[in-house]
């Protein structure tokens, strides 16, 4: 034993190394295949994980694709519902275009979805006659809502240049054509790539143009085949519709109104709120009410019409649409403005025999003469029938400058001469304004 030890202790130093380097290959091939071991299994996982979130961020993209599908399409749904509203609201006016309006907005709809389009107009000049410019007459698409409003030069633009000459056209990239229009794009915050389009041709004169937006492939000769199909289809209605100007009002666009004379009149009850202040609500309310109706009820009777109430005010029209014949509108207005303001003594009289804090309210008549025409005014479910003009505009700021600490009648310099001396009247405390104290 002794010598066997020692003999192998006596081994030279190289076989120490070599037995050593044998142990680290041992040991080594075993860490080795260990970590083979440990690795696949991880590198496999992991590869499995990227692949699964690979499909989750694919699945994800589609997802939201289609959500952005979905609240496009919501949105025109929402956008045709509106445009179905406004449109019922014309219909029980007496509109008797409005089911014309929509056999165009339903071609319109059929030629986008034979395209496989989701943007979609029909561009017309208007309203007529000679108008500069183009407007919608129907719209589908994203940008539908901020466009349906907007005007596009007569003589610019694709449109322009289509509605000029009569031929298509069809562009792969608008933004890159020399002849689109930039304007209606920065306007809606929108992109304009492929587009198509065609004249609507009628009798041998182009009454407006129908335009297909953003197909990704873009357009090819079977599209403006098709497209120019639906053309033909929507020309003659086109024409039918556009031909009468009040139809544009359908668009909630103003049609051409007839300039007329009036003289139009604003009361005002002054210090209203101090009834509000003093007396109960319901109380209040009354009492406006009260003199409201009896200053148009004087008002009317003199061949006024009432256009609207303002609060605790109304503005009155003389000679439109009801005209004055036996007797010029502004001394009309002027002697129902005297009127008005001797019921009212009266009216306030009865108030303080009531009790009520009216001590420190009176009423103001400012009236005004000249050129106004008829506008409807408004959203187009709440479209108002009003006057616009000069008049208005002067007699509303004559009542609101006019003092309000008296009762007043306040008329400007430029309505003396057609009174021809029937009414005494003095030096306002307004420039170029005079108050009405009576008849000469």
């Amino acid at each position: 034993m002794t010598g066997r030890a020692s003999a192998v202790f006596r081994m030279p130093a190289d076989a120490w190394v070599g037995i050593g380097a044998g142990i680290v290959a041992i040991v080594g091939g075993l860490l080795a295949g260990t970590h083979f071991l440990v690795r696949a299994p991880l590198e496999a996982a992991n590869a499995k994980a990227e692949a699964e979130k690979s499909q989750v961020e694919a699945a994800r993209a589609d997802v939201e694709q289609k959500l952005e599908r979905e609240r496009e399409r919501l949105a025109e749904l929402d956008s045709r519902h509106q445009s179905l509203q406004r449109d019922f609201t014309h219909f029980r006016r007496g509109k008797t275009s409005v089911p014309l309006k929509h056999e165009i907005e339903d071609l319109l709809w059929e030629a986008m979805e034979a395209l496989g389009v989701t943007e979609g107009s029909i561009l017309v000049p208007g309203p007529p006659p000679n108008s500069p410019r183009f407007v919608f007459l129907a719209i589908y698409g994203p940008a539908a809502d901020k466009l349906r409003r907007a005007k596009l030069p007569i003589d610019q633009g694709i449109v322009g240049r289509v509605f000029a000459s009569g031929t298509p056209h069809n562009t792969v990239n608008a933004q890159r054509d020399p002849n689109f229009f930039m304007g209606i794009d920065e306007k809606a915050e929108h992109r304009t790539q492929a587009m198509l389009t065609i004249a609507l041709r009628y009798h041998g004169r182009v009454v407006g143009v129908i335009q297909f937006l953003n197909k990704v492939a873009g357009f090819d000769a079977a599209d403006e085949t098709a497209a120019s199909e639906f053309a033909s289809l929507l020309a003659p209605k086109v024409a039918t519709f556009t031909h009468d100007p009040e139809n544009f009002e359908l668009l909630g666009l103003a049609s051409q109104s007839e300039e007329r004379e009036a003289t139009i009149a604003f009361c005002d009850l002054t210090s209203s709120s101090l009834l509000l202040e003093q007396m109960n609500v319901l109380s209040a309310i009354d009492c406006i009410n009260e003199y409201l109706e009896q200053q148009c009820d004087a008002a009317m009777g003199f061949g006024a019409t009432v256009d609207k109430y303002l609060g605790d005010g109304a503005m009155l029209r003389f000679n439109v649409p009801r005209r004055i014949a036996d007797d010029d509108h502004a001394v009309r207005a002027v002697e129902a403005a005297l009127s008005m303001q001797a019921l009212f003594e009266r009216l306030k009289v009865s108030w303080l025999s009531e009790g009520l804090p009216v001590d420190g309210i009176y009423n103001r008549i400012g009236l005004s003469s000249g050129i106004v025409y008829e506008a409807k005014i408004g959203h187009p479910q709440f479209q108002q029938l009003t006057v616009v003009g000069d008049a208005v505009n002067g007699a509303a700021a004559l009542c609101e400058t006019a003092s309000r600490a008296r009762n007043v009648i306040v008329i400007p310099e430029s309505m003396l001469a057609r009174l021809g001396g029937r009414f005494v009247v003095r030096n306002s405390e307004s420039d170029s304004a005079y108050e009405v104290l009576g008849e000469s």
